[in-house]
C-alpha cells in the first residue's frame, strides 16, 4: 500500500508537517492513491462487474430519498462487499452513523470522519465518544468549527456519494434529499479518484483530530446549552405557528402514498387560493408600475390593488358577463392566454387605459371614494365605536355586501314574500340583520370584524 493509503486509509495520523507541504505533495498523494487503488481494483474488478450486472451495485444513481425512492441509507448496502478499502466522510453535520460504524467494524476497514463542531449539538456526543474512545486505531474523528458544508461519502474501492445528505436519521430516512452515487468504474472514467483524494487532503489540513479533551469540551458545551433548550422549544413552537400554512411538518417517507390523505379538499383549496392570491398581488404590482396609463378619472392616490380589482371587474363585466356567453368566452380566453400571461396582462392594462364607462359615478365611487372610507372606518380604533348605523355605511360601500343584500330572502329581513325594497334600503336591512345576529358563543359582527381584520377581539368596558 502506498504512503498516501497509509496516511489516509489506515486511520493513522499523518506527520504534523503535512499541513505545510506544497501543492506538489497533494498531487503526489492523490497520484499515489489513484495508482494504488487501480492496482487493487484490477484484482477485484470481476466481482464489481458481477455486482453491477446483478443489479446490486448501481453504476450511477440519483439518490433522492422520497423524491425518487432511492434512499441515502442504501449507500451502506451498495458498499458492503469485498472491494471496500476504507470510508472517508466529509460531512458537515453528524448526529448518527451507526450503520457506517458497523460497516467499518464488519469489514475491518478504516473510517475517517471530518465534521463540524459548532456548539449547537454537532457532532453528537454519542458519535464523538464512539470514535475517540474506541480502542480501534482505524476509527478517526477530525473537527472543524466554521465555514464547512460538504457532504461527501467516499467508500474507497466501491464508489462515492456526493449530495445534500448529512449523517443523521432525518437525512437518511425522512428528509427530501438529492445526491449522486457513482461507482468505482464511473469515478475512474471521470478521473474523479485523484480529485477526491485531493479534496480529502485539503479537508484534513483544515481540521484537527479530536482528542479526549475535545470530547470533554463538547460535553461541557452540551451541559451549558441545556438552559437554552426550553427557550429553543418555545421558539420552535412559535415558528411552527407562524409558518403553519407552509407544508413540511411531517416527512414524505413513501412517494407512493398520497400526500393528501386526509384534508385533501382543504389542501387543494389552499393551494388554489394561494396561487390566486399571488397572481393578483403580482398583477397589482404591474398596475402600480403602469400608473401613468390609468384613466384620467382614477385618483393617482388610489391603491394599486383596488385599481387592479376594478380593472379586472370592468374587463369581466363588459367583455364576458354582459355577452350572455361568458362560459364559452372565458374558456376561449383561457386557452388563448394560458401560455401568454404577460401579453394577457398587457391587454388588460390597455383595456383599462381606454375604459370610459357610461356609469362613471359608480366606478369612481368604488375606485376613488369607497376604499379610502373603508380603510379609515375599518381601523382597529374605529371598529371599537361600531354601531348599526355605522355598519350600514360600511356595507353600502362594499360591492360584495350590496350584492349579497340583493340576494338574501325577504324572510331573512322579516318582510313578506312579495315585498319590494330599494337596493340601499335593503343594504340597511342587511346591516340590521348582522347587528342583531349572535354566534353560539354570543359573538357579534363587531367581534368578527375585529378578529378577522386585526386578530383580536373587542374588549368593551
Amino acid at each position: 500500500m502506498c504512503a498516501a493509503d497509509q496516511g489516509m486509509g489506515s486511520g493513522l495520523s499523518l506527520p504534523s508537517s503535512l499541513s505545510q507541504r506544497s501543492a506538489t505533495l497533494r498531487s503526489s498523494f492523490s497520484a499515489c492513491l489513484c495508482k494504488g487503488l487501480r492496482s487493487i481494483r484490477s484484482t477485484s474488478s470481476s466481482l464489481g462487474r458481477t455486482l453491477v450486472e446483478c443489479g446490486s451495485l448501481p453504476a450511477m444513481k440519483i439518490v433522492g430519498n422520497s423524491l425518487n425512492g432511492v434512499w441515502t441509507r442504501e449507500v451502506v448496502q451498495w458498499s458492503d462487499n469485498d472491494d471496500l478499502l476504507g470510508i472517508e466522510l466529509a460531512v458537515a453535520y453528524t448526529s448518527k452513523m451507526d450503520e457506517l460504524l458497523k460497516l467499518s467494524s464488519r469489514r475491518k476497514i478504516p473510517l475517517n470522519l471530518y465534521t463540524l463542531a459548532d456548539g449547537d449539538g454537532f457532532p453528537s456526543l454519542d458519535v464523538a465518544r464512539a470514535i475517540v474512545r474506541s480502542s480501534n486505531s482505524s476509527l478517526r474523528l477530525y473537527l472543524i468549527k466554521k465555514f464547512y458544508h460538504p457532504k461527501i461519502m467516499w467508500f474507497r474501492g466501491v464508489g462515492a456519494y456526493i449530495g445534500s445528505a448529512n449523517l443523521s436519521d432525518s437525512a437518511w430516512s425522512r428528509n427530501q434529499e438529492c445526491g449522486i452515487w457513482m461507482d468505482e468504474d464511473e469515478l475512474h472514467r471521470e478521473n474523479w479518484i485523484e480529485q477526491l483524494g485531493s479534496i480529502f487532503m485539503t479537508v484534513r489540513e483544515s481540521c484537527k483530530e479530536a482528542t479526549l479533551e475535545d470530547i470533554e469540551a463538547l460535553d461541557a458545551i452540551k451541559t451549558r446549552r441545556a438552559a437554552l433548550n426550553a427557550q429553543e422549544r418555545e421558539f420552535r413552537q412559535f415558528v411552527d405557528k407562524m409558518l403553519s400554512g407552509i407544508p413540511g411538518d411531517s416527512p414524505l417517507t413513501d412517494q407512493s402514498i398520497s400526500k393528501n390523505r386526509g384534508g385533501a379538499a382543504r389542501n387543494a383549496f389552499m393551494e388554489e387560493w394561494e396561487l390566486g392570491l399571488t397572481t393578483l398581488r403580482k398583477l397589482a404590482k404591474r398596475f402600480e408600475e403602469e400608473k401613468d396609463r390609468w384613466p384620467k378619472w382614477v385618483n393617482r392616490e388610489a391603491a394599486p390593488a383596488i385599481v387592479q380589482d376594478q380593472a379586472t371587474e370592468a374587463w369581466w363585466e363588459h367583455e364576458f358577463r354582459k355577452t350572455r356567453e361568458s362560459g364559452r368566452l372565458m374558456q376561449e380566453a383561457h386557452q388563448r392566454n394560458r401560455s401568454r400571461s404577460v401579453d394577457a396582462e398587457n391587454d388588460l392594462i390597455a383595456y383599462w387605459e381606454a375604459f370610459q364607462p357610461k356609469e362613471l359615478d359608480k366606478w369612481q365611487r368604488f375606485v376613488n371614494d369607497a376604499p379610502s372610507y373603508l380603510r379609515t372606518h375599518l381601523s382597529r380604533e374605529a371598529l371599537s365605536n361600531l354601531d348599526q348605523g355605522y355598519l350600514g355605511e360600511i356595507l353600502s360601500r362594499c360591492h360584495a355586501a350590496i350584492a349579497h343584500s340583493r340576494q338574501m330572502k325577504n324572510a331573512d329581513f322579516g318582510l313578506g314574500p312579495g315585498a319590494q325594497t330599494e337596493l340601499q334600503a335593503r343594504v340597511q336591512l342587511f346591516a340590521e340583520y348582522l347587528w342583531k345576529a349572535r354566534s353560539e358563543t354570543n359573538r357579534t359582527v363587531k367581534d368578527v370584524l375585529q378578529y378577522v381584520l386585526w386578530g383580536a377581539l373587542v374588549h368593551e368596558s
